[in-house]
């Protein structure tokens, strides 16, 4: 039977970090660099919407404590965005419905690695519901602009295939991302000592 860790490592930086400039590539071998483009800066917004959310929260304490949201799931986040671009890229050149169905399989697994977070307690409810919605809201920009632009001529079985096997190859990798936000958090706010849940804790002991 397949793990909780097993699914929520496919969301790591260390896999979908990569796969998401392999995309990039993709798209820029295959000529379609107006998609390139719009891939980029989506992505790159996506990820600095998660990166700002979880200084805020470490650095100051801003978050939510109603919702229990202290930060964007960044698996949740990269999984929906990446696996839905994925799919739908592969899938481009046949049918309609199965373009769809692609988009969807790429948000359900997304999804998935989202509850992973939840069934390792990661993450509270809000901080992955708020990955899915922004890494659908990635993907769903790139889908709606790259649709009016001409498609990479890199064949969609060698983008996808490349693309998997790069997902598997690196999976079970840990990138020190989440060090690297706390560290940069500490640096920005001065504070020497990270801000976490536990600080909520004791506020509702005192």
């Amino acid at each position: 039977m397949i793990s909780w860790t097993t699914i929520t490592d496919f969301g790591d930086s260390a896999a979908m970090l990569p796969a998401a400039i392999a995309i990039g590539l993709w798209l820029v071998i295959g000529g379609a660099w107006y998609r390139a483009v719009v891939w980029t800066l989506a992505f790159t917004l996506g990820t600095s919407v998660v990166i700002a959310s979880k200084i805020a929260f470490i650095g100051w304490g801003y978050g939510i404590r109603a919702l229990d949201f202290t930060g964007v799931s960044g698996h949740a986040m990269l999984a929906t965005a990446i696996l839905s671009a994925g799919f739908y890229l592969v899938g481009e050149e046949l049918r309609r419905g199965i373009r769809l169905a692609g988009v969807a399989t790429g948000m359900a697994a997304g999804f998935l690695i989202g509850i992973s977070r939840l069934e390792l307690q990661v993450h509270s409810v809000s901080e992955v519901m708020a990955g899915c919605l922004l890494g659908g809201m990635v993907s769903g920009l790139f889908i709606a602009v790259a649709r009016h632009f001409p498609r990479p001529v890199v064949p969609a079985v060698a983008g996808g295939g490349a693309l998997l096997l790069l997902l598997v190859t690196l999976h079970g990798g840990k990138a020190p991302t989440q060090d690297w936000i706390t560290h940069l958090a500490a640096a920005l706010s001065g504070q020497p000592v990270p801000y976490t849940r536990s600080n909520w804790d004791r506020d509702e002991t005192m």
